[in-house]
């Protein structure tokens, strides 16, 4: 008897363990899972029109929620130069930093047609969640 509610403790351990993992650092979020609802319905109409799996996990979600102040703050870093020239190569190493963290090229290749400010509106939601 003793050994049954062992191995069914330790079966239902492992089956949460796997679970867990499998939740966190495996299932992908769709776009309105990270944004959420909005008090604006302009807003909520475009992100179900955007909706589309960002292939970002929680875990994912969890890196970059602790980055997003720094990103925020180097986006408009680099936005506030004045001179085009160093603008643009501003632009292109903020742009090659942001590629160089996993999480965060998976956002920039979701959005990357959308522009700038759609991986701005991206972290701020991540930044909320």
């Amino acid at each position: 008897m003793k050994k049954i509610v062992i191995i069914l403790v330790a079966g239902a351990t492992l089956c949460a363990s796997i679970y867990g993992s499998w939740y966190y650092f495996v299932e992908t979020l769709y776009l309105s899972e990270i944004i959420g609802q909005t008090e604006n319905p302009m807003a909520n109409i475009m992100i179900n029109l955007l909706d589309f799996d960002t292939e970002l996990t929680r875990y994912d979600v969890h890196q970059l929620k602790s980055k997003a102040e720094y990103w925020n703050n180097r986006i408009d870093e680099v936005n506030s130069i004045q001179d085009p020239e160093l603008w643009a190569k501003e632009q292109e190493k903020l742009f090659a930093e942001m590629m160089d963290d996993p999480s965060m090229k998976k956002i920039i290749d979701k959005v990357i047609g959308f522009g700038t400010e759609a991986v701005m509106l991206v972290l701020e939601s991540i930044r909320i969640f």
